[in-house]
């Protein structure tokens, strides 16, 4: 179908007239575009209108992915020292938290079915991200986010890693932490604070 009189082309968005709406639903070629416009209008309309924040901005998410993090390994760290199995949950949590906010970086969209894949999700960032071999090691813990909670089939409790490799994970989950929201220019603890960076995190020489 070809486009309406009234359709803007590709090179003319982000100068779009006050009759956008119009124009949106007048030509379904550009239909999916025209969303895509339409979504950026919403952000800049929540901004204006004092807000004070772009609510939907991959600033806001990888901030508040990264403090999420911080908070799920300090309990880990908490609770490991105690001796509770649920140390090994919250490790799993913190590490995914942690991909979110590169993923986000990376402008790679996680699909719902995938949220707890981490291995598959780090399989797809870029080599030369500095942080994907470091993620690769702690993927593993992709197994203590679901089933991990629950009682096996046989009517068992799934087994805790073991004490020594969970540990080591806490602690490179926490230097991860912090390297990353210094990258980002995150304050952890001010949540009235976004990001002050979404470039992603790059090594010079790609292995």
């Amino acid at each position: 179908m070809m486009p309406g009189r009234n359709c803007l082309t590709h090179s003319s968005v982000g100068r779009f007239s006050t009759n956008s709406a119009f124009q949106r639903q007048s030509c379904p070629r550009h239909r999916a575009l025209w969303l895509r416009v339409g979504i950026r209008e919403t952000r800049s309309l929540m901004t204006s209108l004092g807000t004070g924040v772009d609510w939907m901005s991959d600033q806001w998410t990888i901030a508040s992915a990264l403090r999420l993090a911080n908070g799920c390994i300090r309990d880990a760290y908490t609770l490991a020292a105690s001796g509770s199995r649920n140390a090994a949950y919250l490790s799993q949590q913190a590490i995914e938290q942690i991909i979110r906010a590169l993923a986000t970086s990376e402008a790679i969209h996680i699909e719902r079915n995938d949220a707890h894949q981490l291995d598959k999700i780090v399989r797809r960032f870029p080599d030369d991200n500095v942080e994907k071999t470091a993620l690769k090691s702690l993927v593993w813990l992709e197994a203590y986010a679901t089933t991990f909670r629950y009682t096996l089939p046989s009517g068992q409790i799934p087994r805790a890693p073991e004490k020594a490799k969970l540990q080591k994970a806490i602690e490179d989950i926490s230097n991860l932490v912090l390297r990353v929201a210094g990258h980002f220019k995150v304050d952890l603890g001010n949540e009235s604070k976004p990001a002050q960076t979404v470039t992603p995190m790059r090594r010079s020489n790609p292995q």
